[in-house]
């Protein structure tokens, strides 16, 4: 999701040229190459989307911190905003050409005392001042409350652990509930949300995708994108006996995960295309 919305990814002459990550490259559209996805082929797809935002990609603390959860929270948040900022340079060199213009100093975007202070300040400086919408992609937003739960500790410490988790990650939520809709801004979480909807108002209004058929192939490949991958990633010809061996390896290693809906089972886009580019380096081969 980060490469097909985020500006960063977006195609340019240079980059197809030197196959550096851009759509094109990544979900294909290279003169008469599709490429490997069927999003690239999905002529239905709203193309006025796509590298249109700027992506904020947060992976939550995956364990829970005994030392200090918040503060580590905290940190972990705004080193990843950080890396954001590192890669989209220009969101900081408009927010200091606006602000100038107008004889105010700027101010960091990062505040190193409230993590929600600093995600205030990077939507500001997406929305007013680089005038694009801010999508943030969540993952892990389960790990660390279930990891205080079930850590080797009494019931009570556990519950305490979960609690001190939920609290540190709670104005996240908040945060993402107010920003949507603004500018065109979006989230996207995946993980178990340990916050029920009837402890808190943060998800009144929230899409819940985990049982909807029509997503139940979205975070995997099928086995004709799997085909594909083979064919255009690892260079395989279909029509001889080492695509039907790389394949029958795939469908015992990756895949299997059969979500709500789904009329057949999808492969694991990370390990297979990791798969797919060790064979074309001639790492694979038999």
């Amino acid at each position: 999701m980060e490469a097909y919305y985020d500006v960063m990814y977006a195609d340019t002459p240079q980059k197809i040229k030197c196959m550096d990550p851009c759509f094109s490259t990544l979900f294909g559209g290279m003169g008469n190459d599709n490429g490997p996805l069927a999003i690239a082929r999905d002529e239905t797809r709203n193309k006025a989307l796509q590298n249109s935002f700027y992506v904020l990609k947060l992976v939550l603390l995956v364990g829970y911190d005994r030392k200090g959860h918040e503060a580590a929270f905290r940190r972990s948040i705004n080193t990843q905003v950080e890396s954001f900022l590192n890669d989209h340079g220009e969101v900081e060199t408009k927010q200091k050409e606006f602000l100038s213009n107008r004889g105010r100093i700027p101010k960091a975007i990062i505040d190193p005392e409230s993590y929600l202070a600093t995600l205030e300040n990077l939507e500001v400086a997406v929305n007013s001042y680089v005038k694009a919408p801010l999508m943030v992609l969540v993952d892990e937003v389960d790990r660390a409350p279930m990891t205080g739960l079930t850590s080797e500790a009494e019931e009570e410490e556990g519950r305490r652990r979960y609690n001190d988790a939920v609290e540190a990650m709670s104005g996240l939520f908040v945060w993402l509930k107010g920003m949507v809709g603004k500018c065109g801004n979006r989230y996207f979480i995946t993980g178990i949300t340990p916050i029920s909807p009837t402890d808190s108002l943060i998800f009144n209004g929230v899409t819940r995708l985990t049982f909807d058929p029509d997503f139940a192939n979205m975070l995997g490949f099928t086995e004709d994108e799997e085909k594909a991958v083979l064919e255009h990633v690892a260079r395989i010809d279909p029509n001889t006996p080492d695509f039907e061996r790389a394949l029958d390896v795939a469908r015992d290693c990756f895949n299997g995960y059969f979500f709500a809906g789904a009329d057949e089972a999808v492969y694991n886009p990370q390990l297979v295309l990791r798969y797919a580019e060790m064979y074309a380096e001639g790492l694979l081969k038999s």
